[in-house]
């Protein structure tokens, strides 16, 4: 009969030791953390790299400041900052760059990936603007005429790729599909009795705040152009390293922040393929009410650009790493702020 308040007490004793053991170990490793839970914090590069200056800092980071690895972040010409030299992605950038892995050996730390030249990642050092202008990002526009009806309307289309053309009622919220009055860019119309919205929704190159423009994030085309031109080329030179002083890329800022129309050419084809119907005629619901519909449509729109920024640069960036037997990490716009609203 006390058999099982026996086991119950030893089984009781072993939990105790255990917990006390584990909790030993918790508060050893807190107290002397290894290096597996230690920052390797961005290593902002604001001058010229030189083989001793890397050692030396390198070092200090690693007795000093007790990192167990650095993020090197290469940064443009800006304000008071004189930035990356040698220049981001030359041989002479490339030979530095084998100094930070040697030292990082040498002082079993670990190097991240950081993938571009500042932020947000994308711009390949200014080479995506170069060599392929035509896979930078775009933006939605929209032109608007307004047209008394009972009348013949004529126009020439404006410039960029037009994703749609709708006129609307501007009473009665009824839609009118142009395509069928377009023809060699040249719109003709008879507009019914009312006023009427003649709307244009036309894909332009976008501009940029920053030094260069960005890769388009949403077109898997232009993202396999990017990596070309910026992780294949370190691939090329230090895949020796991959899964051992380097484990890890890193991404900045992927998103639409400061740029809220960010649209691709693919857009109203994925937008079919996801939610079953075209979105020619839906178009102006981005701007304006176009009746109980209008919350449901502009979900739609923002799903399909966010499955397209999926199936874009994260999703091809992750399939190099994992091909490369590395991991992958970064972040959108907007981690910073508790409610990042701005960031679409």
């Amino acid at each position: 009969m006390l058999r099982p308040v026996s086991l119950g007490l030893t089984l009781w004793l072993m939990v105790v030791i255990y917990c006390t053991a584990v909790g030993d170990t918790l508060e050893q490793r807190f107290q002397a953390p290894p290096d597996s839970y230690k920052p390797m914090p961005f290593w902002h590069i604001n001058g010229e790299l030189t083989t001793e200056g890397i050692g030396r800092q390198m070092k200090d980071a690693k007795e000093l400041a007790g990192f167990s690895g650095v993020t090197v972040l290469p940064l443009t010409t800006g304000g008071r900052k004189p930035g990356t030299q040698p220049d981001f992605l030359s041989q002479a950038y490339f030979d530095r760059f084998q100094d930070i892995l040697d030292t990082a050996k040498e002082l079993d730390m670990q190097v991240i990936l950081y993938d571009d030249i500042g932020f947000p990642s994308g711009m390949a050092g200014g080479k995506m603007e170069a060599l392929y202008p035509e896979h930078t990002r775009k933006r939605l526009d929209k032109i608007e005429k307004q047209v008394k009806g009972r009348m013949r309307y004529r126009d020439i289309l404006p410039g960029g790729t037009l994703m749609a053309a709708v006129a609307m009622n501007t009473q009665t919220l009824e839609r009118v599909d142009l395509r069928p009055f377009i023809k060699d860019k040249r719109l003709e119309w008879q507009a019914p009795t009312g006023t009427w919205k003649v709307m244009y929704f036309v894909m332009v190159q976008e501009g940029t705040h920053k030094n260069h423009l960005m890769t388009d994030y949403l077109d898997p085309t232009a993202v396999e152009h990017l990596l070309s031109l910026t992780y294949d080329e370190y691939a090329r030179r230090f895949s020796d390293s991959f899964g051992k002083t380097v484990q890890m890329v890193f991404f900045d800022d992927i998103g639409f922040w400061k740029y809220p129309r960010t649209w691709t050419g693919a857009f109203n084809v994925k937008f079919k393929e996801l939610n079953g119907f075209d979105p020619w005629l839906f178009y102006p619901a981005l701007w304006y009410d176009i009746g109980p519909d209008t919350a449901a449509i502009r979900n739609a729109f923002f799903k399909t650009r966010a499955e397209l920024l999926a199936e874009g640069f994260p999703r091809l960036v992750g399939e190099w790493a994992k091909k490369h037997g590395l991991k992958d990490t970064g972040h959108p716009p907007g981690n910073y702020d508790p409610t990042p609203i701005d960031m679409n």
